[in-house]
């Protein structure tokens, strides 16, 4: 099973194209939101983050964390994201190991199942089922910071324009312009993170998104098959 990062900047779209993926059946683990649903109800993140940010960085009867207020304060310290980031990325670290662990062990499962079915169908005479789809998304906006790029064979970033960025998180998160700009520089920089990557895809919003995952999707399944003839 291949493993696949997806990767970019704030208000570069990697949702938008990893939902494209999942229409093709790709199993994606998003990192934002394992991240969300841990803050929120882990009882040893709720309590790091709050030693480290005082008893009100989370909202009155269990709404979770406040995250305007946390933002803001992240956001224009780095100290603070840092110490943020190192309460909240081991978690989803550790999640994100166990999701692809036991998403290689469905794989493995149900190549054994559609080979079974491709000698029934074989011996019948009938066409042969698609095979399962052989790669796994990782989404995740600090792959290369948090080095967790090391574990997957092949990153695709997801660039758009530092303008359109900006006009996303301030349409999005309802910010101002200098709060979503600071948010930005907060952030590895876009040209060098796609430099990183093995291959980029353009969400500029003028090319069209579906040939390029369309394009991708053909040729990580090549890599599968070519992996697969290999062993």
């Amino acid at each position: 099973m291949l493993k696949i990062g997806i990767t970019g900047g704030i208000g570069s779209g990697k949702s938008v194209v990893t939902r494209l993926f999942q229409q093709l059946g790709v199993p994606v683990f998003d990192s934002d939101a394992a991240a969300r649903r841990l803050i929120d109800t882990d009882p040893g993140i709720i309590g790091q983050i709050t030693q480290a940010f005082g008893p009100d960085a989370y909202l009155p009867e269990n709404q979770g964390l406040d995250r305007k207020k946390i933002g803001s304060l992240v956001f224009q310290d780095r100290e603070k994201l840092a110490l943020l980031n190192e309460i909240t990325h081991p978690p989803v670290i550790q999640a994100a190991g166990e999701w692809i662990r036991q998403r290689a062990a469905d794989y493995d499962q149900a190549i054994k199942d559609w080979q079974k079915q491709k000698g029934i169908h074989q011996k019948s005479g009938q066409s042969t089922p698609p095979a399962p789809v052989g790669y796994i998304i990782k989404e995740a906006a600090l792959l290369f910071e948090s080095g967790t790029n090391t574990s997957l064979d092949f990153i695709l970033g997801v660039y758009a324009p530092k303008d359109i960025r900006l006009e996303r998180i301030m349409e999005r998160d309802g910010l101002s312009y200098p709060a979503a700009s600071n948010r930005i520089q907060q952030q590895m920089d876009e040209d060098q993170k796609m430099a990183l990557c093995d291959g980029v895809i353009i969400n500029d919003g003028r090319e069209l998104l579906w040939p390029q995952v369309m394009a991708w999707h053909r040729q990580f399944q090549k890599r599968v098959l070519e992996r697969s003839l290999q062993v």
